[in-house]
């Protein structure tokens, strides 16, 4: 009788491979201690088995160094939650290794790179990493000009001259953190020469669309419910990405989208279609509470010739959805834009009516203060807009002639009087003591 010969099991090859890996790793840190002795504190670090790893300053470098790669394999199979890689001058090579030992990391936590010449480059490919590996729990990150650390519930990064690949690489980290509830990024790609009126806006989008993206409620474990994005170059195509999330109802309750040129689309452009898909959906959204559409001149804009043309397409959408909506908006402002005294009117009315506070009095351009008689008021009627006196009256070429004629006659006379006035006397002078 033969004996059945043996075959291995499933689990039999899964164990085989997983001694396979730990003999190559651990020949790969021998081998790595043997022809680089700089190594000598990472290896000291992986051996102990501790979940935090300090390799700050250890000469660690760009891709060719396989420093990162061990470190970042260790990682992967070991439960690492913290790693310090500051002051490794790791620059972009350095920040690609680190993309790729993230994208199969699934315990790390927080990450340090502070003072390693991160640029914007460098951040991206990061973040892309994290955004898509979703099993990574890296929540908290720490580079030269911002960070998240443990126990934050609010971060304010504004004045930060920020780039969109700093809005990538923030997305990636603020979808994983259940604690953080305000965002502040207000005047940052917004001051940047870069993005400022040179119609290039694709950068400044995909920073936008990854942040909306990180707090779709669908997609991530944000608890954001205040975002303020003020004076970011946003323009006409940002704000229809934010419509698009509007109307899916995120968990955002204050949203400040002031300075953003909502209504232009670069220099001379005109394009009110981003006010109007954020008018249409206030009308579907039930969790915002506060918008903040201030200086967005909303309501005119300048042409390629610098001259002002009144446009209240977005203005009167806005009303509409007002009027329409039956959400939980509570206090609006459409201050500093271009809101024309009867246009004010119309807002007071319909805020009004849903109970809104409205911020409507200040104004780009002087806007009379509007009174109505007691006799309208009483038949519920408005009064009819009044008409302003233009700023600078135009002067006739007579009325400038008539105007230096008697100019030139006050100047004849004060000479003549001058000239037929009695010589004064003379002073006598004293006579000289003896």
């Amino acid at each position: 009788m033969t004996k059945k010969r043996w075959e291995p099991t499933q689990d039999d090859i899964r164990q085989a491979a997983a001694d396979r890996r730990k003999h190559r790793d651990e020949y790969s840190i021998y081998q790595l201690a043997y022809t680089d002795p700089t190594k000598d504190e990472l290896l000291r670090t992986l051996n102990s088995g501790s979940k935090a790893i300090n390799v700050s300053s250890s000469n660690i470098k760009g891709a060719k160094d396989r420093g990162l790669e061990i470190l970042f394999r260790y990682s992967a199979s070991h439960p690492v939650e913290s790693v310090n890689l500051s002051q490794n001058q790791l620059k972009l090579s350095g920040s690609k290794a680190v993309a790729r030992g993230l994208l199969m990391n699934k315990s790390l936590t927080q990450l340090d790179m502070t003072n390693n010449d991160m640029k914007g480059g460098s951040k991206k490919v990061i973040g892309q990493a994290l955004l898509n590996n979703k099993d990574t729990p890296l929540k908290y990150f720490k580079c030269d000009e911002w960070s998240i650390n443990q126990g934050d519930s609010e971060i304010a990064f504004n004045h930060k001259m920020l780039k969109p690949s700093d809005f990538i690489l923030m997305a990636s980290l603020i979808s994983r953190n259940d604690s953080l509830t305000s965002v502040d990024l207000s005047h940052n790609m917004g001051g940047r020469g870069l993005y400022q009126g040179s119609g290039q806006y694709e950068e400044v989008t995909e920073g936008i669309s990854a942040l909306l993206d990180a707090l779709h409620p669908n997609k991530s474990k944000s608890a954001v419910t205040s975002l303020n994005l003020s004076h970011n170059n946003i323009k006409s195509i940002g704000a229809q990405l934010i419509a698009d999330a509007l109307t899916e109802n995120y968990m955002i309750r204050t949203l400040v989208l002031s300075g953003n040129q909502l209504v232009m689309n670069g220099p001379g452009s005109m394009d009110p279609s981003g006010v109007i898909a954020i008018a249409g959906a206030l009308v579907s959204n039930t969790t915002l509470t506060s918008l903040d559409l201030s200086a967005n001149q909303i309501g005119c804009y300048k042409d390629q010739y610098q001259i002002v043309q009144n446009e209240p397409v977005a203005l009167e959408s806005l009303i509409s959805a007002v009027e329409k909506s039956a959400g939980n908006l509570k206090e609006l402002n459409v201050e500093l834009n271009h809101v024309r005294p009867e246009l004010v009117r119309k807002f007071e009315t319909a805020c009004s009516g849903k109970k809104i506070l409205l911020h409507v009095k200040d104004q780009a351009f002087m806007v009379l203060k509007l009174t109505k008689p007691k006799s309208l008021t009483a038949l519920g009627q408005a009064p009819e807009s009044p008409t302003r006196a233009p700023l600078l009256k135009a002067k006739s070429k007579a009325a400038s002639n008539k105007k230096l004629v008697g100019l030139k006659k006050n100047m004849k006379k004060k000479f003549e009087a001058s000239v037929e006035a009695p010589a004064p006397a003379p002073v006598p002078q004293e006579q000289e003591s003896a």
